[in-house]
């Protein structure tokens, strides 16, 4: 508060001094004599003021450090919030991934299981097989649609993930 106060007669000063130059000579010694005793009560400020002034100064700087706290706050805040947004957004690529492979999986399970069972049905009407033969494709088959129906089940169950992961 006592710079501001010197600065401010400084500044005072300067002023008067740069307008004082520009008259002539004559006023030029009248005026700086009033400037001096201008100045005077200016720098005797009584001591409950100079009080008042500093108590004013150092509620503004704790005002300055709870605003700089609060926005270190915030700041900090946002940053987890964006490093929430990202892992939730690599979530969703995991699930979005793992849904995929899963409907790929079944996609050719199935593909396989037809190609079994025409290569099957070939061989039958053609003949070619024998009773163990058959029972063997059977089994094969068999096999085939359970694999194709834990598919389907990993597959709904890649699908629910992905639909909470993404709400």
């Amino acid at each position: 508060m006592k710079t501001k106060l010197i600065f401010t007669t400084v500044l005072l000063t300067a002023t008067q001094f740069f307008f004082a130059q520009t008259e002539t000579t004559l006023g030029t010694a009248a005026k700086l004599d009033s400037l001096q005793t201008q100045m005077t009560p200016v720098t005797q400020i009584s001591t409950a003021e100079a009080e008042a002034a500093k108590k004013a100064s150092e509620q503004e700087a704790a005002n300055m450090a709870k605003a700089q706290k609060q926005m270190e706050k915030d700041q900090k805040k946002l940053a987890n919030q964006q490093k929430q947004f990202e892992k939730q957004q690599k979530k969703v690529v995991s699930a979005e991934k793992n849904a995929n492979k899963a409907s790929q999986k079944l996609t050719k399970a199935k593909a396989k299981l037809e190609k079994t069972k025409s290569k099957y049905n070939s061989n039958v009407a053609k003949g070619k097989l024998t009773p163990i033969e058959i029972e063997k494709q059977k089994i094969e088959i068999s096999k085939q649609n359970i694999k194709i129906k834990e598919l389907e089940i990993s597959l709904q169950k890649a699908q629910n993930d992905l639909s909470k992961v993404r709400s």
